[in-house]
């Protein structure tokens, strides 16, 4: 089982004073809460008019390059409200020097830096997000955070607010986890609490009761 980093939720002013660029903070909270896709691809393939509001309650459609149709996924108003900020920003901080790298001009929210006469796609590829999980390793001081660990860390979240809402998780909650994060349909119900529920579930939400009448 991957080692879980401390959920974004606990930390987040702290995550957020560190970076410097509205689009680090944006990548790594669409992380958190569930967009990702293969390659990267939901991250990649963002436009601004992907961003809906309805009732303000904000929503947004996903297209993973693996899979022929699109999905639309629920986030925060403080992720909407980043992903905005980053596509409106147009250089990129380096970080520690503030050095203002421009970014190439594109209709992506996330973007390339402008390299010489670039020429190609526009779009972000895997190397782009690799090179972001260094900075974020730093940002948490965990030379060991993956992708992966902060993917679960978001799942455990979510089945906490469930849980503060309802006092219990069923079947459907743990399938309504699975389709936020964008988990393979034919993955086991049991493979995924053993996901979700991990035993440093308790560290991190001491209040949770992972009893069976609880966790269904």
């Amino acid at each position: 089982m991957e080692q879980i980093t401390k959920p974004i939720t606990v930390v987040k002013q702290e995550f957020i004073e560190k970076m410097v660029n509205e689009v680090d903070q944006a990548f790594l909270l669409a992380i958190f809460e569930g967009i990702r896709g293969e390659g990267f691809s939901e991250l990649a393939n963002l436009k601004i008019s992907d961003l809906v509001k309805e009732e303000e309650v904000c929503f947004i459609n996903l297209k993973d390059d693996s899979k022929t149709e699109t999905r639309k996924a629920k986030i925060s108003k403080e992720l909407y409200n980043l992903l905005y900020a980053a596509n409106a920003q147009q250089d990129y901080l380096t970080p520690g020097t503030l050095r203002k790298n421009p970014f190439q001009e594109s209709e992506y929210i996330f973007k390339k830096v402008r390299k010489g006469n670039h020429s190609g796609s526009t779009k972000i590829d895997t190397g782009h997000a690799l090179r972001k999980l260094l900075m974020f390793k730093k940002v948490f001081e965990d030379a060991h955070l993956r992708y992966e660990s902060i993917v679960q860390s978001g799942m455990m979240c979510m089945a906490y607010q469930i849980y503060k809402e309802k006092g219990t998780i069923a079947r459907e909650d743990i399938v309504k986890i699975s389709e936020q994060y964008g988990q393979p349909k034919a993955i086991n119900i049991s493979t995924l609490k053993e996901k979700i529920f991990h035993e440093s579930m308790t560290d991190l939400y001491p209040d949770f009761d992972f009893t069976a009448d609880k966790v269904k």
